[in-house]
């Protein structure tokens, strides 16, 4: 019996999983024909007004940076805290403190560096959002996001002087601008480069893509589904499992 139900409960997951996939394909061609900058690499942040008050909170939430690297051993390798990432994240090399996974606040995190936590606040539609540790020569491989319908932004906060430090989107090269903010489609293919000696830190957060009506529903919709999924459960699993739960 229990078998049977398993192998069930199996068939549904992947038929739910099949049919987000559907859902994921057809939200994606109508945001790059009817969105604004939907097929745009990187996108104009002109569009993004408040982002300006967020680059004026950079001093305090680098403060709050520094003060969690004084105890960097205990933030987890990104791998650590969700299995997808495992192909792109490899030992320590790329370290992520969360604060916010798919809509939920990791409230230890949040406490503990109220700043940056309100900061990230700010962002309308906010999914995600976590200090980004990049050690100093590490690379993170080529790979695509989840999803068109979401929004990467990087607030640049520490970024190295001397060397090559830069991302790639779709074969479109940038460098980060201390204290300024980029915005990516990383529905592309993307990697980053960090052949320095110092290491590099982003405020990374993903937040819902500004459509017309009635493409922003069927948004919602996936970014909702997406949020079931073990790509969005298992990180708050394992951080409640570390005393970080939400």
């Amino acid at each position: 019996m229990h078998r049977v139900f398993f192998k069930l409960k199996y068939l549904i997951n992947r038929v739910c999983l099949l049919v987000l996939s559907c859902l994921i394909m057809v939200s994606e061609k109508l945001i790059k024909k009817y969105g604004h900058d939907g097929d745009s690499r990187f996108l104009n942040e002109g569009q993004f007004e408040w982002s300006s008050l967020i680059e004026s909170n950079s001093d305090e939430i680098v403060k709050e940076l520094n003060m969690a690297l004084v105890d960097s051993d205990d933030i987890p390798a990104f791998h650590e805290i969700s299995e997808a990432q495992k192909p792109i994240s490899k030992n320590n090399d790329w370290k992520t403190l969360l604060f916010y996974v798919f809509g939920n606040e990791i409230t230890v995190n949040c406490k503990k560096y109220p700043s940056t936590a309100s900061s990230l606040r700010m962002i309308p539609g906010l999914q995600n959002g976590m200090f980004s540790i990049l050690a100093p020569r590490t690379e993170i491989p080529l790979h695509r996001g989840p999803y068109k319908g979401l929004v990467r932004y990087h607030l640049a906060l520490k970024i190295p002087v001397k060397g090559d430090c830069y991302i790639e989107v779709g074969g479109e090269r940038r460098s980060w601008v201390k204290n300024k903010s980029l915005f990516i489609d990383d529905s592309f293919v993307h990697g980053v480069v960090n052949n320095t000696d110092e290491t590099r830190v982003v405020l990374f957060a993903d937040f819902v893509r500004p459509l017309p009506l009635p493409l922003s529903w069927l948004n919602y919709i996936v970014i909702y589904l997406i949020s079931l999924t073990d790509l969005a459960r298992e990180p708050i699993d394992k951080l409640q499992g570390r005393g970080q739960g939400v």
